[in-house]
């Protein structure tokens, strides 16, 4: 009988070397939309390909607009143009709505191209009840290079000073949102490579009657005198986050 090991001659198991499988990744590599995230389990993934059909728009102020480009995307061939009003609200608007999905943790990721300067980028997920608004928010402020987060009371506290990203309409960032319903709290806010913890904060709650819905949205405000303008592409909603 071999002598030199465990128990005379057991041979010690065998050491797997290849990395754990991940769906998620295969994915990405089959021509899935990007995700900076993969985490959680997606619900609705879009691209801006079948145009703007089942997604609310608004612009308001002088010369605002939101319109299907192919002038940049980041994948496939369209994106979404956010083109701020000059004067007035200075805003422009790009939202989807989405049947309830249950409690728990959702999270909402988008990629933006900045094509000028701006004031802020705001990121929106609402939940109407049929008597209650919930809404978290946090926004990039290029003012003040900081990330603000929409607490409880309606005001905006400062999470984190930051380098706002590059302004150039063919660098795509990604963002990504994750709040839990069921709580009403904040989670954590991703940028690019740097996460944020939100969980010390809480959405906003109104009441208010309008049939139940869930939506993601963002809004540009630009900057009065110009026509300030962000590319969007990428979408996706996520619900069973971590």
């Amino acid at each position: 009988m071999p002598r030199g090991h465990w128990d005379w001659g057991v041979n010690p198991g065998p050491v797997i070397l290849a990395p754990e499988f991940s769906g998620a990744e295969l994915a990405m590599r089959l021509g899935a939309i990007p995700s900076i995230d993969r985490l959680g389990e997606v619900i609705v993934a879009d691209s801006f390909e079948h145009g703007l059909a089942t997604y609310s728009t608004q612009a308001l102020g002088t010369g605002g607009s939101v319109t299907l480009s192919a002038a940049r995307s980041r994948s496939g061939r369209y994106s979404a143009l956010l083109t701020a009003g000059s004067a007035g609200f200075l805003t422009a608007s790009i939202s989807r709505a989405l049947s309830f999905q249950g409690l728990g943790r959702h999270g909402f990721e988008f990629a933006f191209a900045l094509a000028s300067l701006y004031q802020q980028l705001r990121i929106e997920i609402e939940r109407y009840t049929g008597t209650q608004q919930h809404l978290w928010a946090v926004r990039i402020d290029e003012n003040t290079d900081t990330i603000q987060v929409l607490q409880s009371d309606g005001t905006y506290a400062t999470v984190a000073t930051i380098i706002t990203p590059l302004i150039d309409s063919r660098v795509f960032h990604s963002a990504k949102l994750v709040v839990d319903l069921g709580t009403r709290s904040y989670v954590r806010f991703r940028l690019a490579a740097a996460t944020y913890d939100l969980t010390a904060y809480s959405a906003q709650v109104s009441n208010n009657t309008s049939q139940p819905l869930f939506r993601n949205r963002l809004v540009l405000l630009g900057r009065a005198g110009f026509n300030d303008q962000m590319y969007t592409d990428d979408w996706i909603h996520t619900h069973q986050e971590p």
